[in-house]
């Protein structure tokens, strides 16, 4: 199986990737999270748009896509309703 990036719908998307140890992940999501933080400005007006991220990872071996979507999905409305633009990343190994 090969890496996986598709949207979901509406502004959801979804990245599947496999064999990335967890501190590159952690420093990766942390650089990208930064960087999709942009606020533009015009005049008197700006507005500001970020992406929320909900991340879940696996050591498990036949890990089924239902068990890490619901993980990451958790985690993401984790983010939403408390700091939006930012990310969280499951605590527990799904």
């Amino acid at each position: 199986m090969k890496d996986v990036v598709c949207r979901l719908g509406g502004d959801e998307f979804v990245a599947f990737m496999r064999n990335i140890p967890q501190e590159a992940v952690e420093r990766n999501i942390d650089a990208q999270s930064r960087k999709l933080h942009i606020t533009y400005e015009k005049g008197l007006s700006s507005v500001t748009i970020s992406a929320s991220m909900g991340i879940a990872m696996t050591t498990k071996k036949g890990c089924k896509f239902k068990e890490l979507y619901e993980e990451a999905d958790s985690c993401l409305y984790q983010v939403k309703r408390t700091f939006k633009g930012s990310y969280r990343i499951s605590d527990k190994i799904v």
